[in-house]
């Protein structure tokens, strides 16, 4: 694994993932980065996480919080003591080693070393703008297994709430996206009467995660009910609600074929998680 040069937007958006760093090292380095000294502080902070031993632990001092990061550059401070990572005047060298990053910043001569502490899902989905207009969206990755689906869940109201003949008009439509790997695909979502008439556009990342579930019970549907038949006798439905079941489950096979993925543990993981 060796260490990538970054752009100053590649440094951007990943400073902005990050809450805390952890200064592993410093030292003066001349014009040009010395990336093997670099990378050898990052290979044993790597070996020592590897033992289970956390060092950033026993040396709290060096762990500096994110106060603010502007377009120029982000400030990161401990107890008075700030370092600052200038997006345009720096050398930025990423280093991955699984899951764990560390970044690399050379700024007049002198090179700093720092593990990066990244933010947890539900707190980069609390950074996010609410959803207030439409063409808003959040976005929200569910953890699966290891695996990662991203969801992105934006207010349309491009659409009337079909299954409302009384009012299918006051029902907020959202369109949500759900991707794994290379594959992603889209459905509709239509909030609740109540939610319409008091104004309540937001949605959390549960509310995401909820209307993930509601869909995987449509595409459970499509599984059970092989024949139109079936399913008017369990549900009373009509063809164009079975046919929506039938494009649902075409759309997470698409998605997730190959994965390892299963429709049924997959909404029992959710149901279960958060109590739906």
């Amino acid at each position: 694994m060796e260490a990538k040069k970054l752009t100053v937007n590649q440094v951007k958006n990943l400073v902005n993932s990050v809450k805390a760093i952890y200064r592993l090292n410093g030292f003066v380095t001349g014009k040009r980065t010395n990336l093997q000294k670099a990378t050898k502080e990052c290979r044993f902070d790597y070996a020592e996480l590897g033992k289970g031993i956390d060092t950033s632990l026993s040396f709290p001092e060096s762990v500096f919080e994110k106060e603010y990061q502007v377009d120029t550059k982000a400030l990161f401070d401990n107890d008075g003591v700030c370092y600052e990572i200038w997006f345009e005047d720096s050398k930025c060298y990423l280093l991955e080693m699984h899951e764990t990053k560390y970044l690399i910043v050379t700024s007049c001569g002198y090179c700093n070393v720092y593990r990066l502490i990244e933010k947890t899902e539900s707190e980069k989905f609390e950074d996010q703008p609410a959803i207030v207009s439409n063409g808003d969206s959040k976005k929200a990755v569910l953890d699966y297994n290891d695996k990662k689906i991203e969801l992105t869940c934006t207010l349309s109201n491009t659409k009337v709430c079909k299954w409302d003949n009384k009012y299918p008009e006051s029902h907020n439509h959202y369109i949500v996206k759900f991707k794994f790997g290379e594959n992603s695909a889209k459905f509709d979502f239509f909030d609740s009467l109540h939610n319409f008439e008091t104004g309540q556009t937001g949605k959390t990342e549960i509310d995401i995660f909820e209307m993930l579930y509601i869909f995987l019970s449509d595409c459970q549907i499509a599984t059970d009910c092989y024949f139109f038949e079936d399913f008017q006798t369990e549900f009373g439905g009509t063809k164009e609600n079975y046919n929506a079941c039938k494009r649902a489950l075409q759309k997470f096979e698409r998605v997730f074929a190959g994965s390892g993925i299963d429709l049924y543990e997959l909404s029992n993981y959710i149901q279960e998680k958060y109590n739906f």
